[in-house]
Formats: C-alpha cells, sequence, structure tokens
C-alpha cells in the first residue's frame, strides 16, 4: 500500500475516517466540545484543572523530574545552636561545683555547726534560742537531724518509734539530750544571755535531770531567764540551791551556804537513789567523799567568781 492511498476505513463505521497526515505537520487530538485549552485529567474531587508545569515531559516521553531535595542548612544551624546551649549550661554548672555551690535543694542543717546566739533581751526568743540549741547538740550526738529529734520527743510512742527505728537505747537518748542541755547553757552563757552564777546551777542539775525533766527543760526553757525555775520541781529546788550557795560564799557569811544543797539534790533524783547509795558507802568513806565534794565544788565557784 502507498503513502497516498487512503487506509482502510475505521471499524464501526466510516464517518471519521482517518487521513495521511502530511510530511512536517504534527497530529492533534479532538479537543472536546467546550473546551479550548487541552488540559490534564483531573483527579476526582478537585474543582480546579492542573497546569502543564514548565519542563515536564509529556506522556510517553520519559518520567517527570522530582521536586529539589529541601534545604538542609536551615536544619544544621539549629543543631548548632541547641549543641551550644547544651554546652553553655554544662560549663555554668561546672563552675558552680568548683566554686563550692550546692546541688538540688537545701538539706537540714547539720546540728554539729555551731549556732550563733545574741542576746535578745526578751524572755520568748532566749527560750527559743536555748531550746534550739539544746535539740542542735543533742541531735549531733545522736546523729540525726534537729527537726527528727524534736518530734522524736513529742510523746512517749513517738520517742519509742524514734529509739526503735535508730536501735538507740532509753540511756543513748538520755546521755544525748544531757550534752544538748549543757551545750545550750555553754552558748547561752558565752551569748551572755545566761549569769555565770545560773549557769553553774544549772550545769549541776542537769547531772541529775530524769528525761522528764530535760524534756520539759528543752520544751520551754524560759523559767531559766525570768528566774522562775519552781516548774522543774526538785530540779529547779537544786538549781536555787546551787545559785543560792554561790551567792553565799561570795558574801563572806560564815553560815554552811551549801547546807541545803544535798536536800535539794535529793528531791530532784530518783526515789531511793540515796538510800541505795548509803548502803553501798560506809558511813566514815561516805562523809570523807562528801567533804571533798565540797570542797571541789567551793573551789570551782572561786574559780568561776575570781578574785
Amino acid at each position: 500500500m502507498s503513502p497516498d492511498e487512503p487506509t482502510d476505513e475505521m471499524p464501526g463505521g466510516p464517518e471519521q475516517p482517518t487521513e495521511v497526515t502530511p510530511v512536517g505537520d504534527e497530529p492533534t487530538g479532538r479537543i472536546p466540545e467546550g473546551n479550548e485549552n487541552p488540559t490534564d485529567v483531573l483527579s476526582e474531587g478537585s474543582d480546579e484543572p492542573t497546569e502543564v508545569r514548565g519542563g515536564a515531559a509529556a506522556p510517553g516521553h520519559g518520567s517527570a523530574q522530582p521536586p529539589p531535595a529541601a534545604s538542609t542548612s536551615g536544619v544544621k544551624g539549629g543543631i548548632g545552636v541547641l549543641i551550644a546551649a547544651v554546652v553553655a549550661s554544662l560549663v555554668l554548672v561546672g563552675a558552680y561545683l568548683v566554686a563550692g555551690g550546692p546541688v538540688g535543694p537545701d538539706g537540714a542543717a547539720d546540728p554539729c555547726d555551731a549556732r550563733p546566739w545574741t542576746d535578745p533581751g526578751n524572755l520568748e526568743e532566749a527560750a527559743q534560742q536555748f531550746a534550739l540549741s539544746a535539740a542542735d547538740g543533742a541531735a549531733c550526738e545522736l546523729g540525726v537531724s534537729r527537726e527528727e529529734l524534736t518530734r522524736s520527743i513529742a510523746d512517749d510512742q513517738a520517742r519509742q518509734d524514734f529509739m526503735d527505728e535508730h536501735g538507740f537505747s532509753e540511756t543513748d537518748l538520755e546521755e544525748a539530750l544531757r550534752s544538748g542541755l549543757n551545750r545550750a547553757v555553754d552558748d547561752g552563757e558565752n551569748a551572755g544571755a545566761i549569769s555565770g552564777l545560773a549557769a553553774a546551777g544549772i550545769r549541776v542539775a542537769i547531772k541529775v535531770m530524769p528525761m522528764s525533766a530535760m524534756i520539759a527543760l528543752l520544751e520551754n526553757a524560759e523559767g531559766i531567764f525570768n528566774g522562775d525555775v519552781g516548774s522543774l520541781g526538785g530540779i529547779g529546788d537544786a538549781i536555787d540551791a546551787i545559785t543560792g550557795g554561790v551567792e553565799g560564799l561570795d558574801s563572806g557569811t560564815t553560815d554552811d551556804p551549801l547546807g541545803s544543797l544535798g536536800d535539794a539534790l535529793e528531791g530532784a533524783l530518783p526515789e531511793g537513789t540515796t538510800d541505795d547509795l548509803q548502803e553501798l558507802i560506809p558511813e566514815e568513806s561516805r562523809q570523807k567523799l562528801e567533804d571533798q565534794a565540797k570542797e571541789q565544788l567551793k573551789q570551782g565557784l572561786d574559780d568561776l567568781l575570781g578574785p
């Protein structure tokens, strides 16, 4: 068949026979009625026709070029800033540690550290300082915080639970409270809040205080600062006797200023203590010990009062 001859009829009828396209002419397809510009097929649901992108290949002439990759310069820059911030924060923390700064929340104060005392001239504040010093001293002896010790002496059950938890005996707790009260007396005397005479009497009384009296003194020490020690019972009588004896020695009186000390201390000691001592120690030895104790007490008071 020569190129000049018409093609065979298309199936379905001769209404639209094809023609030979002249050399150099591009064949065109039939434009759908109502459209003046050919468009790509729209996806279902799209309202706007798509446009042919510049440079896109026509169908059958190769696949479309992939979109250009997103620039990574912005991402790299953000990561660099983040790393710099982390490094700077680590440097600051390191410098703070080198300088001795603590990390984390502040812990409880160390009860073994010295507590600064002042003489506020106010009964309530002075008693509060005494109680804090005493609690610190006792807590330091036991190796616990002041707050834990204070909670432990609130009542008998709390005290027993505290001793069971830490393995302390009543003797351990008594000795710790005694040490704490002596520390409070020392602090108060050094600050000028407690006179030397009162401090001497209180120290002697602390040596024989039962636990209940020590706890009562720790909870309310106002009697020490206002001179009203009657609330301490027999211990208060002992303090009065000791301070009265000191004043008697200072006045040069010929009367025995310490005559009432034994009776006062006997009232402060647990019942039956002096009777047990009398049975164990012969009369002659007991008298000798009593004389030696009085002499040592007088010598100590003389050193306290000075020339």
